[in-house]
């Protein structure tokens, strides 16, 4: 990934590129949208949904080559509600299929250790250093209501909090989760989950109200999308310290404004479709004051 970024890593750049394909499928169905923007303006629309659909193919190899576990559940969870949502279900899972059928023959030795590791984890070091993050997390959020601060990731803290403190473990959280509950506590965990289920839900909402509308289908399909985005980052932020990444939070200011349109557009479009009733005013039952004389000129 970018040199001295929160993606740097090849897990962290493997959980980037799952999160852009369910964009990059928004953009696929609905090319003619795409094309209101350079430099996509002047590509026909059916060049630019090929482009995207291979653009989805690309970042899915390249993050299961990455040899990320992480990656492996992410696309995994993300994929399985990529195609439940998805309009051309029998497509999606025939180009899976073929893509598996594929790629596994070319993939090498290392990754198919690699992934047995998810299972024998016991044995596995970097298994075991998450483990012990998450439970020095938990430690301190028993300790300290409001955590530890954004000092947690040091060998200070891990001294005082660890189970297994010593200089083979990584002073990482390992986890979102973990990582918001050891900086923040239970309260701070409990306000950042309120944070992602409002946005989930707030995205839902708006794809019911853009439903009925033939035009809002971009919307609906876009809220759609950043939903499953969400949850190709909710599994596998599981696995890494990326609380503070920006493009997450770019999604709930995805949700925030194409909810904002819809809501205008629906309202602009009650207003000018149909007679809105106006409220007729009530006469007043207390006595009328006098009026003010008047003054006639001579």
């Amino acid at each position: 990934g970018p040199p001295s970024s929160l993606v740097e890593g090849n897990n962290e750049l493997a959980v980037a590129l799952i999160m852009t394909i369910p964009l990059m499928y928004f953009l696929a169905t609905n090319a003619v949208v795409a094309r209101d923007f350079w430099p996509f303006s002047r590509i026909p629309a059916g060049w630019l949904r090929r482009f995207f659909l291979l653009a989805m193919l690309l970042c899915a190899v390249a993050a299961v080559g990455s040899q990320s576990r992480g990656a492996l559940v992410a696309i995994s969870a993300m994929g399985l509600v990529l195609w439940w949502r998805s309009r051309s279900k029998l497509g999606i899972a025939l180009v899976v299929a073929v893509a598996v059928v594929v790629a596994l023959p070319a993939l090498p030795d290392s990754w198919f250790e690699r992934m047995n590791t998810i299972r024998s984890y016991e044995e596995d070091l970097s298994a075991l250093q998450r483990l012990n993050a998450w439970q020095t997390a938990i430690n301190i959020a028993n300790d300290r209501v409001t955590g530890a601060g954004f000092t947690t990731a040091h060998p200070t803290v891990f001294g005082m909090y660890s189970p297994r403190p010593g200089i083979e473990w990584i002073f990482v959280a390992h986890s979102i989760y973990f990582q918001v509950l050891g900086d923040h506590g239970y309260v701070g965990l409990a306000i950042y989950l309120l944070m992602w289920a409002t946005a989930y839900f707030a995205a839902g909402r708006g794809v019911k109200l853009a439903k009925p509308h033939p035009e809002l289908a971009w919307a609906a399909s876009l809220l759609d999308m950043c939903r499953v985005s969400m949850i190709g980052f909710w599994a596998g932020g599981a696995f890494l310290s990326l609380a503070y990444w920006d493009m997450p939070y770019y999604l709930v200011a995805l949700v925030v404004v194409t909810n904002l349109l819809v809501r205008s557009h629906i309202a602009r479009t009650s207003a000018g479709g149909a007679p809105v009733p106006v409220p007729v005013p009530v006469p007043s039952t207390s006595p009328r004051p006098p009026a003010a004389p008047r003054l006639v000129k001579p």
